[in-house]
């Protein structure tokens, strides 16, 4: 599939060395990716449990007696076992709490997140699962609801379009998005997604990937040079032709 194998022996050098291209910019978005979620993760770790972390201190044995500062908290549990930190119920029932959310909804897709063509639809299954976590943690869905609103990159009407060469996503949502290719749309999003007050409150987490696709969408088919005749074909073929 496009993006998502190397190229197989006899293949067509298609799309002109814009799939190697293409790779380049996912490994470049990658390392991007990565630098914003360590941020997202400290910043989710410490916005949720920075008050009960300040009264933590080393070890009455040890020479300093310096308070742990918060900003220093997710590499001090990277390097110690938590049984070694002196820690109250209140600061175990925190780190508890994330580690929890990330076992249970950060991790799947923080391990998913590698490929730029997945990266629409994923985004999109993670901000839905951020809501339905209101219901086991609402101070932790706040902090994290509220800095992955800030990285809404792939949602944009040029980005999203790459959720058509996503396996994970369902033939009739393709359908979908090839349609509203042609639908237009007064969105003013360019780099990054913006959600509104209103979207935030329900409607952003009942929309599918199609949703954010408009007639802008084919602008990435032509800043990339790709030959998008595809499209025209039935979908069922899109797999055995070289120019998907």
């Amino acid at each position: 599939m496009f993006l998502q194998r190397q190229r197989e022996p006899g293949r067509y050098d298609h799309l002109g060395g814009v799939d190697k291209k293409l790779t380049d910019k996912e490994e470049r978005v990658r390392l991007r990716v990565v630098k914003e979620e360590n941020r997202r993760i400290k910043y989710v770790s410490v916005s949720t449990s920075s008050a009960s972390y300040e009264s933590l201190q080393e070890d009455s044995s040890s020479n300093s007696s310096e308070n742990i500062d918060s900003e220093d908290l997710p590499t001090l549990i990277e390097t110690q076992d938590l049984g070694q930190l002196k820690l109250n119920t209140k600061d175990k029932e925190a780190l508890l709490d994330v580690c929890l959310f990330i076992v249970t909804i950060y991790v799947k897709p923080w391990l998913q997140c590698i490929l730029a063509v997945k990266a629409p639809y994923k985004d999109l299954c993670f901000l839905k699962s951020l809501k339905a976590y209101e219901n086991v943690n609402e101070s932790i869905l706040k902090a994290a609801l509220r800095e992955f609103c800030q990285h809404l990159w792939y949602f944009t009407d040029e980005i999203a379009v790459l959720a058509l060469f996503d396996d994970d996503v369902d033939e009739e949502t393709k359908l979908k998005v090839v349609a509203n290719l042609h639908r237009e749309n007064f969105s003013t999003h360019e780099e990054r997604y913006i959600p509104s007050k209103e979207e935030l409150c329900g409607s952003l987490y009942e929309k599918s990937i199609d949703d954010f696709i408009s007639v802008k969408s084919q602008s990435l088919f032509s800043r990339l040079k790709i030959d998008d005749s595809f499209l025209n074909e039935s979908l069922s073929s899109w797999a055995n032709t070289f120019r998907f």
